[in-house]
């Protein structure tokens, strides 16, 4: 399928920024300090075997660990809820601080090296987040290798995940997403990716074209000057780069549920959307019913239609490569922040919805519940002190 791709215009002072892409670094080396205080996130290419080994290790560890956040939850599967939690306010409330406002960059950042201190902490090695560079196939290819997040599903099982470490059998999932969109369309407790596989004649599943960003597409986002703009959400009355914020998470200038790109095509990418040969009956995969924002909803969706793991927004941590995808996601952030007058650059300040301004603490951190366990208060709750890689303590090569 050949997808015409976005044209911008690209200002000469993205010039350094695309050299950066290439590998070459803009930045003064001697910046992030020194390497035993820093941890260097690499592109999954260039890990080395050890590298990849640590990193895999140390995710599997972190699933068997339990949580000191909750005595339900593995280590690893608070990072899930932790998520699900920020869709579920969103979904119920209508306000939310993790996607669709400006908080998008800030909070995943610090549920990002969260991740990267819980990590670390149960390996016992300084463990760096890798990231998953979209424009790139040797990234690609490294990212979903045996040696790292596995390859993708297998067509005669369903598209469940049968190679590499979270391999079906070998990794389970144990949350389930609440929203009606997809409760129902991926009903199975292991990982099911179907690399860009799409219905284009559906309204729904998602009825646009899948294809990765392109350079052209991060160049363009790098190039907009504004980080955030009114009304601070997806609506349909702003143009696609309207703000960089807009840009980076991959709305179209459409509502919410329009065509995506960017950051939010990345999950479809991985995950897709297909049909499986089995009787079009109502399902119930978990349970016939689920609890949805105080009320009771029954899962109607037909049996042969299916997501993969990384598309239900709430539980698409379920996947690791949530992870490495939104190291990216955080990389390209840095990258705009380095360009002159944009450093700690952020819109608004005050006076929007509660969580979307500069000091707002963020939600689910900010509960006290969490205050005072694992590394929830190292780095601070709000937009604010998660403006500067360099005071978090890593970098990007």
């Amino acid at each position: 399928m050949i997808i015409q791709s976005r044209l911008f215009t690209v200002s000469p002072l993205c010039v350094c920024l695309l050299l950066s892409f290439l590998l070459i670094s803009c930045n003064n080396k001697d910046e992030p300090g020194p390497l035993d205080e820093t941890r260097i996130r690499k592109n999954a290419k260039d890990m080395s075997p050890q590298e990849m080994t640590d990193y895999v290790e140390a995710i599997l560890l972190l699933k068997a660990t339990p949580s000191p956040y909750s005595d339900t939850l593995s280590y690893y599967d608070q990072f899930v809820r932790f998520h699900q939690m920020a869709v579920e306010r969103k979904m119920c409330t209508d306000i939310g601080v993790a996607h669709t406002n400006p908080a998008f960059p800030a909070w995943h950042r610090k549920l990002l090296i969260l991740y990267e201190d819980a990590l670390s902490e149960v390996s016992g090695k300084n463990i760096a987040l890798p990231y998953w560079d979209w424009t790139d196939q040797a990234s690609t290819d490294a990212t979903f290798s045996s040696q790292l997040m596995g390859g993708n599903g297998d067509p005669n099982d369903e598209y469940a995940v049968t190679s590499g470490p979270f391999r079906k059998g070998n990794w389970q999932l144990n949350l389930f997403t609440i929203s009606p969109n997809y409760f129902g369309l991926n009903p199975h407790p292991w990982l099911v990716r179907n690399f860009a596989a799409t219905l284009p004649n559906s309204d729904k599943y998602p009825g646009y074209p899948v294809r990765l960003p392109l350079n052209a597409d991060i160049m363009g986002c790098l190039d907009i000057e504004d980080y955030d703009v009114p009304p601070w959400d997806c609506s349909g009355s702003r143009a696609e780069n309207s703000s960089f914020r807009f840009c980076l998470e991959g709305f179209l200038g459409m509502e919410c549920g329009g065509a995506q790109a960017m950051h939010n095509i990345g999950h479809d990418w991985v995950a897709g959307f297909f049909e499986v040969p089995v009787d079009s009956v109502t399902m119930t995969p978990v349970s016939s019913t689920i609890p949805y924002c105080g009320t009771t909803f029954r899962d109607t969706v037909p049996n042969n239609i299916r997501v993969g793991s990384m598309e239900p927004l709430d539980v698409s941590p379920n996947d690791p490569a949530f992870f490495m995808h939104h190291c990216n996601v955080d990389r390209i952030w840095d990258v705009w922040q380095k360009i002159p007058g944009k450093e700690q650059k952020y819109e608004p300040v005050s006076g929007a919805a509660e969580g979307y301004n500069l000091g707002d603490q963020m939600y689910p951190f900010n509960l006290p519940q969490f205050q005072g366990k694992g590394t929830m208060n190292d780095h601070g709750l709000t937009p604010e002190s998660m403006l500067s890689v360099e005071s978090l303590g890593y970098a990007y090569e």
